[in-house]
């Protein structure tokens, strides 16, 4: 997919940052995670940091779930 599409660019004091809110979706039970994360680069792993989607990927293993960006 072209990441670019979903991602928009900030400038703070000459440093350019790339922001984007993105839904984790658990295909075990259907529960839905929702996040947002910014950075001055863009990561196209980051798979969230909360304790609770930590937790979750944790018990159900990170391929029972599916991340997609939302904007």
């Amino acid at each position: 997919p072209n990441f670019n599409a979903w991602l928009f660019l900030f400038s703070k004091e000459s440093a350019t940052m790339y922001g984007y809110v993105y839904k984790i979706t658990n295909k075990t039970n259907d529960k839905i995670y929702v996040g947002q994360h910014k950075s001055d680069h863009f990561d196209e792993s980051y798979f969230g940091g909360g304790v609770i989607i930590t937790n979750a990927v944790n018990k159900y293993g990170k391929d029972n779930f599916d991340r997609e960006i939302l904007e």
